[in-house]
């Protein structure tokens, strides 16, 4: 699915955990870009707690089998954009 990541938070269930595969382009600071593929792990608040638990004891193996370079976990869908993407990239040192 080709979509900007604002849109992608209105199709994605918000009251159940999501695993959430993205590449991004990232410009960095000297002007370099790069394309991460990383992991977006979505594990609402109200989501039920058997849920959270399958997705958050499956998560090392998805990793594993996705080969992402980062994993970043989101709360809430609603700050699910490329402001809080580059944010958190930046934190994780990408």
């Amino acid at each position: 699915m080709n979509l900007n990541l604002d849109d992608l938070s209105d199709e994605i269930c918000s009251s159940e955990p999501r695993y959430i595969l993205v590449s991004y382009e990232f410009c960095r600071d000297d002007g370099r870009v790069s394309y991460p593929y990383c992991l977006i792990f979505s594990s609402p608040r109200n989501s039920p707690n058997d849920l959270k638990m399958l997705y958050a004891g499956t998560l090392h193996h998805f990793t594993d089998i996705s080969q992402v370079t980062k994993v970043y976990e989101l709360h809430d869908l609603e700050d699910l954009n490329e402001e809080w993407l580059v944010d958190e990239m930046k934190k994780k040192g990408i």
